[in-house]
């Protein structure tokens, strides 16, 4: 985590870089008893938290997530959505793939459907998911 705030934060001190790093790590939701853990110790949904935070400490205006809710359990795909939501809520624009189609229709405001590569579908989601092609 640390390396990534100091990739965009290099001129300020270490304590200033924790904090930064800490504030990132909130924003996900990660808990702060396992902000000194090791990364491969940490379990999957924890792991992916962590991946997010470290991007955000880019300070990104775009944000590509590729899949991030499977092999979740259903509370932490409900809390990988506040997670998305509140990194939009913060004007990071967020472009997901995604399969887990209860989560993409709690967080798009477009989906765009792909078949093999082509667009079968765009639009809003209660709309693209009622389109035969996409069904």
């Amino acid at each position: 985590m640390l390396v990534a705030v100091e990739i965009k934060a290099h001129t300020l001190g270490f304590d200033q870089q924790v904090s930064r790093a800490e504030k990132m790590l909130d924003l996900v939701g990660f808990p702060p008893t396992m902000h000194n853990m090791l990364a491969g110790n940490l379990p999957v949904y924890y792991r992916k938290l962590l991946m997010i935070a470290s991007s955000l400490a880019l300070k990104p205006r775009v944000l590509l997530m590729d899949e991030p809710a499977p092999s979740l359990t259903g509370p932490e795909i409900d809390n990988m959505k506040e997670v998305i939501l509140a990194i939009r809520g913060n004007g990071v624009a967020i472009v997901l793939i995604e399969h887990v189609l209860s989560l993409l229709m709690e967080v798009s405001d477009t989906l765009l459907v792909l078949d093999q590569g082509k667009v079968i579908a765009e639009g809003l989601p209660g709309e693209v998911i009622k389109d035969p092609g996409v069904i």
